[in-house]
């Protein structure tokens, strides 16, 4: 910024979770911005949605909801960036969509973590094919 400017304004944000865990009551927190937590009982998926508005700028100031989930042992709780589900791709050239991740997830979670690793992994790679990777990817996946 010059010397007699006036600061920008920045209208950018992003999207991001924030998870706690209590070990003795088995209650995990979950706030999100935008995408959502997938959890995994006994093979059944649960989506718990993150609010609609970024971090960052937002014209309304909104505080973030914070949703109780009781889990229980075996239970998979998994976060992702948007990468993986707008990632260009498939036979149509379209994005993986969180579609395509919600009938995903459940076929993975019986898995070990490692072996779950590689088939997010590979499955991603198959459907970018030859395309360019659009965005950051990361997806955190949490056994209880």
């Amino acid at each position: 910024m010059g010397e007699g400017r006036s600061p920008e304004l920045i209208r950018d944000g992003m999207e991001g979770a924030v998870i706690t865990y209590n070990e003795r009551t088995g209650i995990l927190k979950y706030a999100g911005s935008f995408n959502p937590q997938l959890v995994v009982h006994n093979g059944v998926l649960t989506e718990i949605r993150g609010d609609r508005t970024p971090i960052g700028y937002s014209d309304v100031s909104q505080q973030f909801s914070c949703r109780d989930l009781q889990l229980e042992h075996g239970d998979m709780v998994y976060l992702f960036t948007d990468g993986y589900t707008d990632q260009f791709g498939g036979e149509m050239n379209k994005k993986y969509m969180i579609s395509r991740m919600r009938e995903f997830i459940p076929s993975i979670s019986g898995l070990s973590v490692e072996e779950q690793k590689e088939s997010l992994r590979a499955n991603f790679l198959s459907w970018k094919g030859n395309q360019e990777q659009t965005d950051d990817v990361l997806v955190l996946g949490l056994r209880f």
